[in-house]
């Protein structure tokens, strides 16, 4: 009885580990599995370990870091941002972020940030929960040292 339960969880293990590593969002698509919408403009071939697609017209890369989570990147024609994901209940927190992004991105006026730290909470469904960036605006009201938080689903620019 012991061997053939050792058996049914070596096979359930090995069966998840292997949809996990080899799996692909085209499987889940043909699966006809329900999928938050931002998945639509994945690529096929995008695996939980490492992808890539577009995300509200800018591109989207991850790659898995072993233990660390996820190393993410977003970029768009003249900016990147880039991060550290780590799955958690129902959601992902990103933090270690870095890089510069336009203010206009986010709906925080004009000008240009540079991305010195930040954390955010976004949940499977594509939401963001909370966030928070602390970086150096230039051409913008303020400038200098400052820190967005994300307030009743808009981004606030204040001085630091």
């Amino acid at each position: 009885m012991i061997r053939a339960l050792a058996l049914v969880l070596g096979l359930l293990i090995g069966l998840s580990l292997a949809a996990l590593y080899a799996g692909t969002l085209g499987h889940l698509r043909q699966a006809n599995l329900p999928l938050p919408g931002w998945t639509d403009t994945l690529d096929a071939g995008s695996r939980v370990i490492e992808g890539r697609g577009t995300l509200n017209g800018a591109a989207l890369t991850w790659r898995a870091t072993g233990l660390d989570g996820l190393r993410l990147s977003l970029s768009g024609p003249d900016w990147q941002v880039q991060g550290q994901g780590m799955p958690g209940p129902g959601g992902l927190a990103v933090s270690d972020l870095s890089g510069v992004l336009p203010l206009g991105v986010l709906g925080a006026g004009e000008g240009a940030l540079v991305i010195e730290a930040g954390l955010l909470d976004v949940a499977f469904d594509g939401t963001l929960r909370e966030g928070r960036i602390d970086g150096t605006a230039r051409g913008s009201d303020p400038e200098g040292a400052v820190t967005l938080v994300l307030e009743n689903g808009g981004w606030i620019l204040s001085a630091r």
